[in-house]
């Protein structure tokens, strides 16, 4: 007989590999949607950073199999508003990409700030992937500041709607 402690724990991490494994997924997507549009010098740059998210996304694809977790309902919308955002916004301009690698970044790394808090020790290996992705989406949010994201139009107000959604988000994919 499981405990209810070991299902509540069960179920957390279920959640938070779900809620990942969208998420990352969705950071692939809006990389492919800036780079459907971006043919400056930012290419190579939205590139690197698409390789970095592609690298997280097998992780937690991985950890969906291995855990026998379910991945989010909500993955075919998902895959078409993470295009949507990313293709949007570069065709705004450069600059607007990247106010949206910064949005979505500063809430991913707040969200796995918040998962490792959450995480018991016996999940030390899932807990090393997540700071060190961590450390990725912040090193993300840096570069997109240096390639101008913050001189991007109405940058307050896109990086304010931009959160907003993926917070809403991040509350939905986990348990859908």
């Amino acid at each position: 007989m499981t405990s209810i402690y070991a299902r509540q724990k069960n179920n957390l991490i279920n959640r938070m590999i779900r809620t990942n494994h969208a998420g990352e997924y969705a950071a692939q997507r809006i990389y492919q949607g800036q780079l459907a549009v971006i043919h400056d010098n930012s290419r190579e740059t939205i590139e690197e950073m698409l390789h970095s998210e592609e690298a997280h996304l097998a992780y937690f694809t991985q950890q969906i199999q291995d855990r026998k977790t379910r991945p989010s309902l909500l993955l075919p919308l998902v895959h078409r508003l993470a295009f949507s955002l990313g293709h949007g916004g570069a065709k705004i301009s450069t600059a607007s990409a990247m106010a949206c690698t910064i949005a979505v970044e500063e809430v991913i790394s707040r969200h796995y700030a918040e998962q490792l808090e959450q995480l018991p020790p016996e999940e030390a290996p899932l807990s090393s992937a997540i700071a060190r992705y961590k450390a990725e989406e912040e090193e993300h949010q840096h570069i997109a500041t240096q390639c101008d994201g913050k001189t991007a139009r109405a940058y307050y107000m896109q990086t304010s709607l931009i959160k907003a959604a993926c917070r809403f988000a991040i509350k939905l994919v986990g348990y859908l």
